[in-house]
Parts: structure tokens; sequence; C-alpha cells
């Protein structure tokens, strides 16, 4: 039953939400990454969402300033997918989302756990992840131009402190001087 619920909820939010552009990007692409779970407290805080919220259009603004491709990847720790989805669809509308598996999930071990020298890249919630990456399509396959490069993190309570606008546009251009 959780399987019906949960198509018949994504219908629904596709039904409202404007589709992702296709994936084909000419140069890099900034992905900005929430991390969050129903079961979190601070996750579900007014103040994230809107630090959140504002993340978003930030990290999106910079990347579309510098012709970079833009994705905002939802990531949900919940076992349950439908729970899942649905704190995630109350948090945004993503253009990717990996929901289940609990700290297995695979965000986490994806944007937490191989950085283990980001003191912030600890299992902690809610997170919040700005990456550079770089990948081109060549024929039926993907190449890695330039590996994916943590430029931003921040955790907990510091997100609505630390993730602003301001901060997030200058992490972006050091990022972009470091590796133009």
């Amino acid at each position: 039953m959780t399987h019906v619920l949960a198509v018949g909820t994504l219908l629904a939010v596709l039904a409202v939400s404007p589709s992702s552009p296709p994936a084909d990007p000419e140069g890099p692409t900034v992905r900005l990454v929430y991390l969050g779970s129903s079961t979190c407290g601070p996750c579900r805080a007014p103040e994230v969402k809107q630090a959140i919220a504002a993340a978003r259009d930030a990290a999106r603004g910079w990347a579309r300033e510098h012709r970079h491709d833009f994705v905002f990847t939802g990531v949900a720790t919940d076992p349950d997918i439908g729970r899942g989805w649905q704190f995630l669809s109350e948090n945004g509308s993503f253009d990717e989302v990996i929901i289940g598996r609990g700290w297995l999930n695979l965000g986490i071990t994806t944007f937490v756990t191989p950085y283990p020298d980001d003191p912030l890249a600890a299992l902690g919630m809610p997170q919040l992840v700005v990456l550079v990456e770089d990948r081109r399509f060549e024929g039926a396959k993907v190449r890695t131009v330039r590996a994916p490069v943590v430029v931003f993190r921040s955790l907990g309570s510091l997100i609505p402190r630390h993730a602003t606008a301001e901060n997030l546009r200058a992490a972006l251009d050091e990022a972009s001087k470091e590796n133009p």
C-alpha cells in the first residue's frame, strides 16, 4: 500500500511541479544537496526550511550567471519511502531525490562519508552540501572531466546562520578561482 501512496503522491507533485531541464550540461554543474529526515526535529524548523530555499536560489543564481548547470538534490534517510517522499516534498522542488536505508543511504555514502577530513561531514542532520562537478556525455558514456569538489557544507543549527547567499556565493567564487 505504501508504494501506491508514494506513486500517487509523486504523480500529484509532478502535475504541479515544473520538470527539470534535460541533463546535458555543456560545462560544470553546481549541485546543492539537502540531507534530512522526517524524524529529525531541526530538519522541520521553519528557519532551516527558509535557509535551504535561500541557499537553493543563491546557488542556482550563481550557476546561471557563470553558465553552469544546476541540480538540487534531496536526500531523506527515512526507511519508509512514502514518509521520506512526503518530508522532501515539504522542503522544495528537487531535481533528484534519494530516499531510504537510513545512514547507509546512497546520498549519505556519496555526499557525507567519503569526506573524513571535513569536520562537518558527520552523521548529523540537517545537512547542506554544495559541490561543483563536471561530467559530459561521450557517445553512450558519461565521462568525468573533473571529480566533484565540495565547496561548502553546513550542518544542523549552523545552517540558518552559515548558509547565507553571501557565504555560498563566496565559496563558489573561491572554487571557480581554484578550478577554472
